[in-house]
């Protein structure tokens, strides 16, 4: 089991104090009960963002809940009657609390260095995804991409900052995640055209070729990127994060189609640019073909939002 459990964050976050002008019996567990999760009296429904009213199950298994059991463990519509803190001292509290929950998410991920990147996808998205719906706000993870600022964040609630830090590292993991899987598959392809990209950004086109030839390009292309050979080893891509993110949040036919869908088609575009710009010669298959084989090889993939 990679996922992190709260209970971890909470022991770490449970000597935290609020300000002694806004004090609350229960400290921090209670505050995680009562906002959260959304259990508690945020507000009116429209002020939420149209969040769920108190006493609502917590993210099931399809999102996540019962595999990523630890971020809504222990979670009841007990505190209900429990007072409120002020604004400011919940902004306090629940600022602390998401940073000890994200400390020890990198704790967790940095004790495997094999999985670590896959420890963050899973936790990221499923922090973000399930207080995303509980917020009304939008799902974390478009194919297309884009920034956690223009993602329909609901403006009223005090967790927006710590789902906008949840979505970013998601984001950030997911493209070094994503070029991990290309490099394993195709490292000799990768970094040539790793060597050539900052030659051309620190010396120019025309040096390129002095560094890495003609020949030497033509015969890895040679290796690689073959029909054949591509088919084969999207397909080992393809079943490979599918073994890592196969955990019931989604999150895995949402990351191929990502790849296929952008970070395929970008980086191969940036390769055939190089051979042109560089060598005077094109690259095949196009962007466009090799984006369809990967789309391909899941059978279509999954639709952009």
């Amino acid at each position: 089991m990679r996922f992190v459990s709260l209970v971890e964050a909470l022991e770490s976050a449970a000597n935290l104090e609020v300000t002694k002008a806004d004090p609350w019996p229960q400290g921090l567990p209670a505050l995680l009960e009562q906002s959260l999760l959304g259990l508690g009296r945020a507000g009116p429904a429209s002020e939420r963002g149209g969040a769920q009213e108190s006493g609502s199950e917590a993210p099931g298994p399809e999102s996540g809940g019962e595999r990523a059991g630890g971020l809504h463990e222990g979670a009841s519509a007990s505190s209900s009657a429990l007072p409120m803190p002020s604004p400011p001292a919940r902004q306090q509290c629940l600022a602390q609390l998401s940073g000890a929950l994200f400390a020890a998410l990198e704790r967790a991920a940095n004790a495997n260095d094999k999985y670590k990147d896959v420890v963050r996808l899973e936790n990221y998205f499923f922090f973000s995804e399930a207080l995303s719906r509980r917020l009304g706000n939008r799902a974390v993870l478009s194919t297309q991409g884009g920034s956690p600022q223009a993602s329909g964040l609901a403006s009223s609630h005090e967790l927006n900052e710590s789902v906008a830090t949840a979505r970013q590292r998601f984001e950030e993991n997911l493209e070094r995640y994503l070029a991990w899987n290309f490099r394993y598959e195709f490292r000799e392809l990768f970094d040539l055209f790793g060597r050539i990209e900052e030659l051309y950004e620190t010396r120019g086109p025309d040096d390129v070729r002095i560094h890495e030839s003609k020949d030497a390009l033509n015969s890895v292309l040679a290796n690689h990127t073959t029909t054949k050979v591509l088919r084969e080893r999207l397909r080992n891509m393809h079943k490979r994060i599918g073994k890592h993110l196969d955990s019931g949040l989604g999150l895995y036919p949402k990351v191929w189609a990502r790849f296929s869908d952008r970070f395929l088609p970008e980086l191969w575009g940036r390769y055939t640019d190089r051979c042109r710009e560089c060598y005077d010669q094109g690259l095949e298959p196009t962007p466009e073909t090799l984006a369809a084989m990967a789309k391909e090889t899941s059978g279509g993939g999954e639709a952009s939002p």
